[in-house]
């Protein structure tokens, strides 16, 4: 962990973390001492930012869980059941704001890191308690095993370091069979953070040291302090480190990347150098000033206008003058403004992305579109690896810590929501065959495939029953409850059919039915 601290400072990463932070937040001066000058700040950093942040995750992102499987039905069971505890994991952790956060702390930092526990305060409304939390820690929280690469599952062992109030730390140590407790003290391990600011400030701040490492597969932990364990190796059932990891921009031979707020902080500071001294030379030199002739106003200028001014000599002679300073020169103006826009463009914030170019057709719309959003491809390719991370590392907790649990589905036949008992230990075996998907591809199938229900019920192919069926979950509220209504209306109308009309020969019916049968759909 020390010699971790000595890297991170070799590579300038805490004044860098700290530097980007401050910037992005406005304060863009500190450190200069000139009380007499105004201090404007002009910030291109943050608009900047949020645009490519939002340009992420504006996106609806969709998970979705296959398995390689040779049961067909019992594949399609154990995907709908994983689906909707992965969901409800994301909505019981608001993984949409997480994502946000996460993505812009990113682009700050250059990384993020993303923490998965399990806490088993958790209630779920049945007789077992448990779930799965996530958390985000800052980039220089962690530390690497290998540090020549950032790829998580693959490093020999890693240390996050997580702030936590002296007390809990205590605490935590005492249930654990810890007896040493006066050892644990308050401690400035975070003095290098970006945050040493706050933990300076509050003395009952302890750093908890948290190592993972793997043995014959599985993860064991480790929790100490600088001074004491508090927790002796434990093995867990899981497989996965339960850390996501995600980099802006990758560098070559290192764990962590570049920040693009670390490369344009120079454009930054002279865009505000020279609107103060714009501002400066305004404010002194703007309004004309008066320039008299000292030997012939004995008592100096007075503009009070109703006094007469007393001359020596003759009146008519010129005695005084409006002097105006000469303009500020424009290409100082031009140029502020030019490097506003190419600092822009370095970064992939154009015209075109920002709406201020006028498309003529519709060509020109989705051109625009895609040259918006092609600079940051990289980075949404790596932020779909970070959510597929995360999913697989929720799976394989699950498989470690859930147990035997009782879940609701729709069973496919009836239709009607069903609760069954599923032993999530063997989800250990069938991660392995595990395909996540990520992406808009997701969000835009599910559009295409209510466009071509559309079409087929207009064209009276399927019926409303079909329709509802097979309509993506999400789309209507109480779509199970829709499609019991139509089957107990359908089955009323057959049985007044069947009063109104008893005289209908079997042999007409049968080649109905027997269609009916083949293509599986229910009589009219």
């Amino acid at each position: 962990y020390e010699d971790d601290k000595s890297y991170k400072s070799g590579l300038d990463l805490y004044d860098t973390v700290k530097r980007n932070n401050n910037f992005y937040h406005g304060k863009q001066w500190e450190g200069l001492n000139a009380p007499a000058i105004e201090k404007p700040v002009f910030n291109v950093i943050k608009p900047s930012i949020n645009y490519l942040t939002s340009m992420l995750v504006t996106d609806d992102i969709g998970v979705k869980c296959e398995f390689a499987n040779n049961n067909e039905a019992s594949q399609r069971y154990l995907e709908k059941i994983l689906q909707k505890e992965v969901a409800h994991v994301f909505e019981q952790n608001n993984i949409g704001y997480q994502n946000r956060d996460s993505i812009t702390a990113c682009a700050i930092d250059g990384d993020t890191v993303r923490y998965h526990w399990w806490d088993n305060s958790i209630k779920t409304g049945y007789a077992y308690t448990g779930g799965i939390r996530t958390e985000r820690l800052d980039n220089t929280s962690i530390v690497f095993g290998n540090r020549n690469t950032n790829d998580i599952q693959t490093q020999p062992w890693l240390i996050l370091l997580i702030p936590m109030p002296t007390d809990e730390v205590k605490e935590m140590a005492k249930e654990n069979g810890i007896t040493d407790l006066d050892s644990i003290k308050p401690d400035d391990e975070l003095q290098n953070n970006y945050n040493s600011e706050h933990t300076q400030n509050n003395s009952k701040t302890t750093t908890v040291l948290l190592k993972f490492w793997k043995e014959d597969g599985f993860v064991h932990y480790l929790k100490t302090t600088t001074t004491t364990t508090i927790q002796n190796p434990t093995k867990t059932n899981m497989q996965l480190y339960p850390i996501s990891y995600f980099s802006w921009e990758r560098v070559k031979y290192s764990c962590h990347g570049t920040s693009p707020v670390t490369a344009i902080i120079p454009n930054q500071i002279y865009i505000n150098k020279i609107m103060a001294l714009t501002m400066e030379y305004n404010k002194r030199m703007a309004f004309p000033k008066v320039v008299y002739d000292k030997t012939k106003l004995e008592k100096g200028w007075n503009n009070d206008v109703t006094k007469a001014v007393a001359v020596n000599g003759n009146p008519r002679d010129a005695v005084f003058d409006v002097f105006a300073a000469a303009p500020v020169n424009q290409q100082a103006i031009e140029l502020v403004e030019n490097t506003l826009t190419k600092t822009k463009d370095s970064l992939g914030v154009y015209d075109a992305a920002l709406g201020n170019a006028r498309p003529d057709n519709t060509s020109a719309i989705v051109a625009l579109q895609r040259a918006s959003s092609q600079p940051l491809e990289l980075q949404r390719m790596d932020f779909y690896k970070f959510i597929e991370d995360s999913v697989r590392i929720i799976v394989d907790m699950m498989g470690a810590y859930y147990g035997t649990r009782e879940t609701e589905i729709i069973d496919e036949n009836s239709g009607q929501p069903v609760r069954i008992w599923y032993n999530y230990n063997q989800l250990q075996q069938a991660n392995i065959n595990l395909s996540v998907e990520i992406g808009q591809a997701t969000y835009w199938s599910e559009l295409a495939q209510m466009q071509t229900l559309d079409n087929l019920l207009a064209q009276n192919i399927i019926d409303v029953e079909l329709y509802m069926e097979f309509m993506p979950d999400g789309y209507i509220p109480g779509k199970e409850d829709i499609i019991k209504k139509i089957k107990e209306r359908q089955a009323m109308m057959a049985q007044q059919q069947m009063m109104a009309a008893p005289t209908t020969t079997p042999v007409q019916a049968q080649p109905m039915q027997e269609m009916a049968q083949a293509m599986q759909m229910p009589m009219m």
